[in-house]
């Protein structure tokens, strides 16, 4: 039986009974425009330029992206990214496919076939994703109550959580 997550954001300390996920990105898929802090939990934009890193056919060599090393194929489960300096942030699941937003800087987006921008994003400095595999659901917290998006597809595979990261932006990985 599956939680009907459309409405956690009704209950105050929501967190609490989720599996809040310790997630590190994976350097293996960073592009050489972001900069990964040693523990892999911090990544940064370099405005100074890409800097050299080894080829990986993981590696996202086009767009300012980088996976995590955990992905899910199964249950429910929560984490948060922080925005450091900056205004665009974005972060999601890796299939469905993160991309960054046509127009304003600082909106989440999530896209597979579609884009979809997550209005008052921007407002918020702290960032939870939901993900309730079984469900088919991605939603999308401010601050970790208040509810900005739900994505609904039907999941296949492994998905691992995403972000695009913006010039001049640093993102932490927060932990449970």
């Amino acid at each position: 039986m599956h939680k009907d997550f459309t409405k956690v954001s009704q209950y105050p300390h929501f967190g609490a009974f989720l599996n809040r996920c310790s997630l590190t990105f994976d350097p293996r898929t960073a592009n050489g425009h972001l900069c990964l802090s040693q523990e892999n939990r911090r990544a940064e934009h370099l405005i100074s330029g890409p800097h050299s890193v080894p080829l990986d056919a993981a590696r996202f060599d086009h767009t300012w992206q980088v996976l995590c090393f955990q992905g899910f194929t199964q249950g429910q489960h929560f984490w948060e990214l922080e925005e450091g300096e900056g205004e665009e942030v974005h972060g999601g699941n890796e299939r469905p496919l993160v991309e960054p937003p046509a127009g304003r800087a600082s909106d989440l987006c999530v896209a597979r076939r579609r884009k979809e921008s997550l209005s008052g994003a921007s407002q918020h400095r702290r960032i939870g994703m939901l993900l309730d595999y079984e469900a088919g659901t991605l939603s999308f917290f401010g601050d970790g109550q208040v509810r900005l998006h739900a994505f609904h597809c039907a999941f296949r595979g492994k998905l691992f959580p995403a972000c695009w990261i913006g010039e001049g932006v640093s993102i932490t990985l927060c932990q449970p």
